[in-house]
């Protein structure tokens, strides 16, 4: 794979979406530009190339200013670039819903109006509420996962 890719984000804004959905999903790479990093940003772009070109025919039909190595992308090759995706996605979002309480208080200096079942303002409280989202049982481990740098298996 080239060492950079020069990414224009007014003619490739599925470039600018699949870098912000793998820094969000990996933020724990040491290296966005690794190898490893790269080829997540590259899968992630692929896979939404794919889900746009199914859902609009006519812009895929359309001619596009893509890197060559985007057409070198097989399905195997997609399935290990997004491994863990769904999940680590899954698990940041249930983190920022956790945070919002938190800097509603900041941004106002007033307790704001927790969900149900939250009694008082704490991640162990905001994580109870989330735990189905992140699909723990344990309110603990929900706060651990969401919160906690994602570890390799």
């Amino acid at each position: 794979m080239p060492d950079v890719i020069k990414l224009d984000l007014v003619e490739q804004p599925l470039a600018a979406a699949s870098m912000v959905l793998s820094n969000i999903a990996w933020p724990d790479l040491e290296d966005p530009q690794s190898e490893d990093g790269r080829l997540r940003f590259l899968g992630m772009w692929v896979a939404l190339i794919r889900v746009r070109a199914a859902s609009e025919p006519e812009w895929a039909d359309r001619r596009q200013p893509l890197p060559p190595v985007l057409a070198c992308f097989s399905d195997r090759d997609l399935k290990a670039a997004l491994k863990g995706f769904d999940l680590r996605i899954k698990r940041r979002l249930a983190a920022g819903r956790m945070a919002i309480a938190f800097l509603q208080e900041l941004l106002t200096g007033k307790t704001p109006q927790l969900p149900s079942p939250a009694m008082r303002l704490s991640v162990n409280e905001m994580a109870a509420v989330l735990q189905d989202d992140v699909d723990m049982s344990d309110s603990k481990n929900a706060a651990t996962h969401a919160w906690r740098p994602s570890l390799p298996v």
